[in-house]
């Protein structure tokens, strides 16, 4: 009882100790002195106040002299631009008499491409050769003689490349590796 006791006297005379100091800190005239205080801190509230003011008059100036934003053409909100409209031919207009040459079709492009080629031996020791085709939203393992699709037949699986015949145009088609 006597530590607790002791211990309750100790913490009460420090605070007493430091009630005192704090009050002996203040000052003893009253008024006087925290009026003069508040001048000077008025003086310098006035002194950043006009500093303020100067910074804005030139940042006025410099505004009055910046060049006007241009207009744009682009629309942050639309996320494609149409096309331009074709203009429509007048009725009148033909081909010219001299070009009679008939029209050149353009082979459509593949719909597949060569993703990779594999290469296994069977148990005879014979290499086969199977092409990854990517294309109409699938992914092909082929080998020679497979048909894809139903329209297209594997001619030959080589090395970097893979040919394919098109059984509705006859064509053939070379897809080689990237």
């Amino acid at each position: 009882m006597s530590t607790k006791r002791g211990v309750l006297f100790v913490g009460g005379a420090a605070l007493l100790a430091a009630w005192l100091v704090a009050a002996a800190d203040q000052d003893r005239e009253g008024q006087a002195a925290p009026a003069s205080r508040d001048g000077s801190a008025l003086d310098r509230a006035e002194t950043l106040a006009r500093d303020i003011q100067s910074q804005a008059a030139r940042l006025r100036a410099r505004l009055a002299t910046a060049p006007e934003p241009g207009g744009s053409s682009r629309n942050p909100f639309a996320f494609h631009v149409p096309p331009p409209q074709p203009r429509p031919v007048p009725r009148g207009a033909t081909r010219p008499a001299g070009d009679l040459r008939p029209a050149l079709s353009v082979p459509e492009p593949p719909p597949f491409s060569l993703s990779g080629i594999a290469e296994d031996e069977n148990p005879a020791g014979v290499r086969i050769r199977t092409a990854v085709l990517s294309g109409m939203g699938d992914v092909f393992l082929v080998k020679a003689g497979d048909t894809v699709r139903e329209r297209y037949s594997v001619i030959a699986v080589g090395a970097d490349a893979v040919e394919l015949n098109d059984l509705v145009t006859g064509r053939t088609i070379r897809l080689g590796l990237r």
